[in-house]
This record gives C-alpha cells, sequence and structure tokens, in this order.
C-alpha cells in the first residue's frame, strides 16, 4: 500500500554524502511543532549514519472528563532503513469500539519536498479496521479493533507524521491511570506527557530515575494541563534485560483515590463473575472426586481450566471491570488472563479453597505507593490457599499458562498486590534478597564394560532451589534429577534416587546413575565433558545474558548473591595416563571463579566453583561478570582425558 515516488533529489544528496538527511525539512505539523528544528537537534545530537530511526517527537495528551478518556497520540519520526519503516510506517492501533471511538487526524509522509498526501488530505485506503488475530475466533472478544494506519509515499529516508484520538466512553465513578516512559527503542528528541483534568479532580504523580516534575498550567476556568517533557532521550540500552521503567526516566499517573478503592472497584464485577453453573460444578466435581490430596485437587482444577479453555493472548486492560461470568468462559471454552482468572477463582472457591487475585510486577520494579493504578503492574495471579480447609497448602495460579506454582520464587524481587489489600502493593520477599546456593557432587567408577558406574548429590536453597520442579507426586523427582545428570554427563541414566530434604528455601536428594562408553578416539583416549549446572546462576540472572556480547548497553541484576559448585570425583587409579583441565583462578568485583584439581593415587576431584556477589551489573561491569561466565562454560575447563 505504499507509493514508491521519484527520488532524484536523494539521489543527488546521496552522490554528495548527505544521505542521512532530507532537504527542506517541514517547518510545521499538526499541533504546530517545528519539525525543521526537531530533525536539526537529530542532526546536530546523533550519528544519523547509525541509526534505523530517530523519533523526533513522541507526544501523549490525555484528557480526564467525566464520563470519558480521550488520549491523543501524535509521533513524528525520521526513517532510514526498512527496519524503521517496519516499526513506524505501518503501524496498529487498538480500541475496543463497544465503548471507544478512533479518529486519525493526520498520516503523511514527507518526500521530496512535499507532504503525501496533502497536507490536510487523509488517504481512505490508507486506514484499514481488522479484528486482532488473537481474536478471530474469540466472538466475545471481537468489538476489539485493530486499525491498520499505513503511510503513503515512504521511501528512505523519509519523515512520517502520526495523529490519531482515541475517545473511551467509561463509568464516572472509574478512575484512571498510566506510566509514560520517555525513552523508546529509537532515540527521541522531544517525548511528552500531558494530562488534562478537571480542577476538581483528584491526581496523584510520581516520577523516577530521573524524570521532570510536571509543569501546569489553566486550561479554560475548569481545567489544568499539566505536561512532562523531556528532550534528547537516549534509546531503551540493548539487549532489553528487563522492563525499562527498571532504570528509564518515567512517570506514573492516577486519578484513584486509594488502593482500597481501586481494588474495590476491580473486586466487585471480578466476584460477580466467579460463579458457577450447575453443569460446571458437576463437570470438575467428576475431576476432583478422587484426588488424594488437597494438593492433587488444586492440581486437578488447574488442569481443567488448562485444558478445557484456550488462553487467549490479548491485552486485558480493556475489560479489566467487565469480566464474563465463568459459566461463558467454560461454555465459549476460550478466555484471556483475566477470565481465566475469573473461571480459576470460581472453581476454587467452590472445592473449599481461597482464591484471591494478585497482580505482580515485573521483576525489580518498584511501585510508587502513593499512585495506585494497574499501570505499574505485569500479569495477574491468583493466590490459592487451603486455610478454609484447615491446611497450610499455599500456591500461585497463572491464568495465562493454567499452571500452579507452589513456591513463592516467581513473585520474588517484585511488588505483589493482594488485591483485597487497603494497603496496596508490598516487596516480596520483605526480608530482602538472600544468598542462593547449588551443590552438585557426581562420584564416577569404571565399570567392566568399558562405562562407567555413579553416585550423585545435589543440593540447593532458596532462589536456586528447584522446589516446583521437585515436588509433587507425579515423578517430579526423577525427572528433574534425570535432566540434570543428563546435562551435566551426556547420556547419563539414572537408576535410583532418594529425596533427603525438601522445603521451598531448601532440598537435597541424592542418586545412582550410570553412563554408558564413548567412542575412543584414534590414540585410545577416553574424554569426560562435565557440562552446565541446570538453573544454575547463568540461569538466574537477568536478563539477556548472551556471553557472545562483548559489550552491552543494559544492566544485569540478580535476586541475590549466587554461587554453584560441581565436584566431579573420578577413580583415575587405573588408569595410564590422565590429562585434567588447568587450575585456574580468577577474582573481580563481580564475584569468583575457581577450578582446582585434587590429585591421588585412587581418586581425581575436579572443582569448579562460581560465584556472583554483585546484584547490579551495570553495563562497564559486563565484562568482568562475561569472563567468569566464559571461564565456567569454556571446554577446557570441562574436559577430562584419560588413557
Amino acid at each position: 500500500m505504499r507509493r514508491h515516488l521519484p527520488t532524484l533529489t536523494l539521489a543527488l544528496a546521496l552522490l554528495v554524502g548527505a544521505s542521512v538527511t532530507l532537504r527542506a525539512e517541514p517547518m510545521a505539523a499538526a499541533g504546530g511543532h517545528d519539525i525543521g528544528e526537531l530533525m536539526a537537534l537529530a542532526e546536530e545530537n546523533y550519528d544519523l549514519e547509525t541509526m534505523d530511526a530517530v523519533i523526533l517527537l513522541d507526544s501523549e495528551t490525555v484528557l480526564i472528563s467525566p464520563g470519558a478518556r480521550k488520549t491523543t497520540v501524535h509521533e513524528i519520526v525520521w526513517i532510514a532503513t526498512e527496519r524503521g519503516i517496519d516499526t513506524y510506517a505501518d503501524l496498529r492501533v487498538p480500541y475496543d469500539s463497544a465503548t471507544s471511538s478512533l479518529e486519525v487526524v493526520s498520516l503523511r509522509t514527507w518526500m521530496d519536498g512535499r507532504w503525501w498526501p496533502h497536507d490536510t488530505e487523509l488517504n481512505p485506503t490508507a486506514i484499514v479496521e481488522t479484528i486482532p488475530y488473537a481474536a478471530q475466533s474469540a466472538d466475545d472478544y471481537t468489538t476489539m479493533r485493530e486499525t491498520m494506519l499505513l503511510h503513503d509515499g515512504v521511501e528512505i529516508p523519509c519523515i512520517v507524521e502520526t495523529v490519531y484520538t482515541i475517545e473511551e466512553r467509561r463509568p464516572e465513578d472509574l478512575g484512571a491511570d498510566g506510566m509514560w516512559v520517555f525513552p523508546r527503542h529509537d532515540p527521541v528528541v522531544r517525548s511528552r506527557l500531558v494530562l488534562a483534568l478537571p480542577n476538581d479532580t483528584v491526581l496523584a504523580t510520581g516520577s523516577a530515575n530521573g524524570a521532570p516534575e510536571a509543569a501546569s498550567r489553566p486550561r479554560g476556568d475548569a481545567i489544568t494541563a499539566r505536561m512532562w517533557q523531556m528532550d534528547l532521550v537516549d534509546r531503551i540500552p540493548r539487549p532489553l534485560a528487563h522492563e525499562p521503567s527498571v532504570d528509564a526516566p518515567h512517570v506514573v499517573w492516577s486519578t484513584w483515590p486509594s488502593w482500597q478503592g481501586l481494588g474495590d472497584a476491580f473486586l466487585e464485577p471480578f466476584d460477580e463473575a466467579a460463579g458457577l453453573s450447575d453443569a460446571l460444578v458437576e463437570s470438575v466435581a467428576v475431576r476432583t472426586a478422587r484426588a488424594p490430596t488437597l494438593r492433587a485437587k488444586a492440581e486437578a482444577i488447574a488442569a481443567f481450566v488448562r485444558e478445557s479453555t484456550r488462553y487467549v493472548n490479548y491485552d486485558v486492560s480493556h475489560w479489566r471491570f467487565e469480566p464474563r461470568s465463568a459459566t461463558r468462559v467454560w461454555e465459549t471454552a476460550y478466555g484471556h488472563e483475566l477470565d481465566r482468572a475469573v473461571l480459576a477463582a470460581a472453581l476454587f472457591r467452590k472445592a473449599g479453597f481461597r482464591a484471591d487475585p494478585v497482580y505482580r510486577t515485573a521483576p525489580f520494579v518498584t511501585v510508587a505507593e502513593d499512585v495506585p493504578g494497574f499501570a505499574q503492574f505485569e500479569d495477574l495471579r491468583l493466590w490459592v490457599n487451603a486455610r478454609g480447609l484447615g491446611d497450610d497448602l499455599s500456591c500461585y495460579f497463572d491464568p495465562s499458562s493454567g499452571s500452579l506454582d507452589f513456591s513463592t520464587r516467581p513473585m520474588s524481587a517484585r511488588e505483589i498486590w493482594i488485591v483485597d489489600d487497603p494497603e496496596g502493593p508490598a516487596h516480596w520477599p520483605t526480608a530482602g534478597p538472600v544468598a542462593s546456593e547449588i551443590d552438585v557432587v557426581l562420584t564416577l567408577e569404571p565399570d567392566e564394560e568399558g562405562g562407567w558406574t555413579g553416585t550423585g548429590y545435589v543440593g540447593a536453597t532458596h532462589e536456586l532451589c528447584p522446589y516446583d520442579a521437585v515436588s509433587g507426586i507425579g515423578g517430579e523427582t526423577g525427572s528433574y534429577i534425570g535432566r540434570l545428570a543428563g546435562g551435566i554427563l551426556e547420556g547419563a541414566d539414572v537408576s535410583d534416587h532418594s529425596l533427603a530434604y525438601l522445603t521451598e528455601e531448601k532440598m537435597s536428594a541424592g542418586f545412582a546413575f550410570t553412563l554408558s562408553a564413548g567412542e575412543d578416539d584414534e590414540t585410545d583416549r577416553t574424554e569426560i565433558v562435565a557440562g552446565s549446572v541446570r538453573g544454575g546462576v547463568l540461569a538466574n540472572l537477568f536478563d539477556g545474558v548472551t556471553l557472545h556480547h562483548g559489550h552491552r548497553g543494559s544492566t544485569v541484576r540478580a535476586k541475590g548473591p549466587l554461587s554453584q559448585r560441581l565436584v566431579l570425583q573420578i577413580r583415575t587409579g587405573d588408569f595410564e595416563g590422565v590429562r585434567f583441565p588447568a587450575e585456574l583462578t580468577l577474582e573481580n568485583a563481580v564475584g569468583s571463579f575457581t577450578l582446582t584439581v585434587d590429585e591421588d593415587t585412587v581418586w581425581t576431584t575436579v572443582t569448579r566453583e562460581l560465584v556472583v556477589d554483585a546484584l547490579t551489573i551495570p553495563p562497564e561491569h559486563w565484562p568482568l561478570l562475561r569472563e567468569l561466565l566464559l571461564a565456567e562454560e569454556s571446554t577446557r575447563a570441562r574436559t577430562i582425558v584419560l588413557e
């Protein structure tokens, strides 16, 4: 749907080395912004030769009035590559047509010294209304629309401008909230949030990570506008490590008077929807009748939700205060996160459990305590417990996957809000970060057939404790140990295991295994390669930790100090020659790595230990962390040769 226009002017510019600039930039855009000035700032402050795109203006204006919320988005982007075109020239704008209306104000491209189409025109073929793919087979959600906005005349380079307004009709007693994060995936010359509200409306705001405070100005007799603006905002650091608001300057705002008011508004329709039809009650009763324990009953209910409803992956904020009934979710056999949570809550409560909605943030996010709102949270869970049944069983139900977590590990390093708690969110765990360890000891002896027999031990604590992977009565322990042993020694076959101790905070187990004879090389040598410890340090660093990155711009975080130790004890007395990894000790500001080899006439012990003490590892310390991780992952540190 793009028109490819003559590009003689640009071709001449390319010949004189001006490939990244536009001649005769437009001097005005909708709203009076001077695009020429913004483009000049971009050229002065960014190396445009290396950019996919630069966002010249990123603006959102929210007008709150009784019974309505009107949001105007204004975006102007200079585009230099195909990636920039894919990101900014073809847009999808979601809205609920049952409660909202969309007006496209401007959709144009600056090319060859003019706007395409003309300044005041809208090309009707460039505005295409569609139903989201996720809702294609979910009829109750088909009031959702995703309007495609397709810019005409797109060439490289060019400037595109988009302005649209979504007006949402809503009950007057409902508050509103939101979050504005200033950085984007490309640099932003000017980023702006404007809130316009009646003077008698309660407004709570919070600025974090260097975001500016608001500038206020009256807009008429009864409305005050507040504006937050930042210029020359660098892009979000790469690789993407976690929720951007953890480090990025941002503003949160809310018109809710309190956490209790917000919670009451959410829980009233949620609890009303969590009712059951007779047919649904009977279906679940059949599934849970033979459950031998309360845990088995809870797992059967979770499985029923998972198997009887298809998960619809779509933003639930459009239906936050209007969930469908549990019976309707079951009858239609599909549901998004909120609707599946309603169905699960109804079933758990009918079975005698308590099931409370819980919102949780992304890891390491700190909620602004005085700004009640959903925008600061990542997703919804149900806290399911058996207190009403006289038992201490407690777990968390994930509506998206339909799974249960019986540890609190998925909640750690987050803020969580049990929605019926009027005090609002709390950090979990309240005691703060704790050190976590995992130890694996493997003992190998040659057997008569050229292979190996072995015994093993694994012990782990806190974040490294695999409680959910090990607990249960369905063979979970054996499966976990089999994966652990097989990840360290390829082909290891666990023949027996014994779980010695298990709590949410600590586990220990022993096991026996065999390892078949590998193929000897031409010199009649045998290699043993001791691989990675599954669920160890590397798996518990957040996030985007990829060792091939020599440099990174984002921070690496850990929930607490981490250490892993792998001990390999091999009976080597019957072998004529043995070659082991060279001993190594590394220590730096992030942690340490040690590799030691102890030999006697019968046994040789190789120990690898990796420790990461730092909880926050800035980009400049990434080479230090990478040095430790590469030492642990090195084939030279893992390979033992026997002759």
